[in-house]
């Protein structure tokens, strides 16, 4: 395999027609070629999975190779190649096929990573060390099998030289087509893209996919924008060193070296912007993590905030971009502050903080976090609203909406769910539509929720709906943020059961160790936790109220 390389700048050829070539080589051949073939900055990570799991959907080696060895023999879909020439050198970019490549190498070289259950009659005649050299075995020692070349220093009994040769003996049937090798049974179609560089071969990567492919909308954008190229005024080490860390981790495990990442473009700048943000408030998500092979969350911004439809690289323009950065990173830094004003209640319980990180990933859902960021990004371009107010406000937005996705449904419920501004139908043109409002028209549509009344009564109905649960509860991550409001009741213990400090929790109640009295908040009396305890439940029902008041009142200020 190829070392150091490094191919830059990448030379435009625009006089040159791309000239394709056609070609069916056997198995055999596949490694030498692979050995010229490199992972362009543009391809996406390899997704397929080493043998079948529950999901059944996800393609796997172990099954495609299957269907190669034992029904096709043809490798029909092909492997597509852009040839290029570098200091003398004939080299190949991968264009369409990694993940085909991925199975096909691997088979060829440790062939037992993708069937590991051949091994399993050997596990306890052989000692680890031995089934490890067995594992590492290529393809061709397997079928030309000498064990004395791949065990000189074993002393094997009969009995277990019997249960070698019985298992490489499966093993050559299973890599084998009508007492042939598959590496001249199995072919394999070609095409090699030639007269090009790599911001053609990135268009061919893009326009193969776009119909006929399941690629992400990321992973079309990758190669749409791969020439898409502007200085960044702000925060660029840290964006560079996400995007880095990123390509680093793609490639691990693959079959091709890959090419090393040096000139950063469009894609990789929100790559490492959206992971950046991620580490400064973690209700970003990170980049990769996507719905239905959309597009990452600060694409979805960014299409938003130039009050777009569509991704095209001429979108990304140097001052639209640069605007962009500052901007979200200021956000990002907003919305950490009003997460950890939710968090700020300390019990100093390692229960409560554990069990409150369970549900707050599932209560703050991207697209919740997609429309406050936009809103965020709406309020601070227009620069009218003191920071502490867009904060409260946007605060009473999040809180209403997690309550009422609390609440059960009922005629009661119905008309004050009708002020979440937060809640839309699902899917994403429901919510690109809501960001485009939001952006452009509608700046204050999550926040319309500004009736102290109507908020009070949901707070309401919502703890006398957790005080009827007759069942043990978890604490969820709407009952720690309705905590948060009282950072100075230090010695404040929510009502766990007295048995063990893992119980779940049985009502927004709570419980001292004495019979003193702790103020200013809440009065605390030494009782067993149990609902049919009257005076506990009195005492309950007392704080619930406090609760409800509390947070209203501090969200509602003037």
């Amino acid at each position: 395999m190829m070392s150091n390389i490094i191919l830059r700048p990448y030379t435009q050829i625009p006089t040159l027609a791309v000239e394709v070539e056609q070609r069916c080589i056997t198995l055999n051949h596949l490694k030498p070629l692979m050995s010229k073939t490199i992972k362009p900055h543009f391809q996406r990570k390899g997704c397929w999975g080493t043998y079948p799991s529950e999901n059944a959907s996800k393609p796997n080696d172990q099954a495609y190779c299957d269907f190669l060895i034992h029904s096709s023999r043809f490798e029909s879909n092909g492997i597509s190649l852009g040839r290029t020439i570098h200091e003398n050198n004939e080299l190949f970019y991968i264009i369409d096929g990694n993940n085909r490549v991925n199975a096909l190498v691997t088979l060829l070289e440790t062939p037992l990573k993708i069937y590991p259950h051949l091994l399993q009659t050997l596990v306890g005649l052989l000692t680890p060390s031995e089934i490890d050299t067995m594992y590492k075995c290529t393809l061709t020692q397997i079928q030309q099998f000498d064990i004395e070349r791949i065990f000189p220093d074993s002393n094997f009994s009969s009995e277990v030289r019997k249960a070698i040769k019985i298992a490489v003996e499966n093993m050559r049937s299973k890599f084998s087509y009508k007492g042939e090798p598959i590496q001249t049974e199995v072919k394999i179609n070609i095409t090699t893209y030639m007269n090009g560089d790599q911001d053609t071969y990135a268009l061919v990567f893009a326009e193969t996919n776009r119909y006929v492919s399941k690629l992400s909308e990321n992973n079309l954008l990758a190669a749409q924008l791969f020439h898409t190229s502007l200085p960044i005024y702000h925060y660029e080490e840290e964006i560079c060193n996400e995007a880095r860390l990123h390509y680093e981790d793609r490639d691990n495990g693959e079959v091709l070296e890959a090419e090393p990442v040096e000139i950063f473009n469009v894609f990789d700048y929100f790559l490492g912007l959206q992971n950046f943000c991620h580490k400064i408030c973690p209700w970003i998500p990170s980049f990769m993590k996507v719905h239905n092979n959309g597009k990452a969350m600060f694409f979805k911004l960014f299409e938003c905030y130039q009050n777009s439809t569509s991704m095209t690289p001429e979108l990304f323009d140097e001052e639209s971009v640069n605007e962009f950065i500052q901007n979200i990173v200021a956000v990002s830094y907003i919305l950490q502050k009003i997460r950890l004003d939710f968090l700020r209640f300390d019990s100093n319980d390692k229960f409560l903080s554990n069990c409150s990180q369970k549900s707050e990933e599932n209560c703050v859902r991207p697209n919740v976090t997609l429309l406050v960021i936009i809103t965020l990004l709406a309020l601070k371009k227009k620069g009218e609203v003191p920071q502490d107010k867009i904060i409260r406000d946007i605060k009473r937005a999040l809180i209403y909406h997690f309550l009422c996705e609390g609440l059960a449904d009922n005629e009661e419920t119905r008309e004050l769910k009708l002020l979440d501004g937060l809640k839309f139908p699902s899917g994403g043109r429901a919510i690109m539509s809501a960001g485009l409002k939001i952006a452009n028209s509608d700046v204050n549509h999550i926040l319309r929720i500004d009736d102290k009344k109507s908020f009070h009564k949901l707070l309401q109905l919502y703890l006398n709906q957790e005080a009827q649960n007759p069942k043990k509860r978890s604490f969820l991550f709407i009952n720690r943020i309705l905590y948060s409001f009282f950072p100075d009741a230090t010695d404040f213990l929510i009502g766990l059961s007295q048995k063990t400090q893992n119980a779940n929790l049985y009502r927004l109640g709570n419980m001292k160790l004495d019979s003193t009295v702790v103020t200013p908040v809440f009065n605390f009396q030494f009782r067993k936790i149990l609902r049919e305890d009257v005076p506990y439940e009195c005492l309950c029902t007392e704080n619930e109220k406090k609760i409800a008041d509390r947070v209203t009142q501090e969200l509602f200020l003037l």
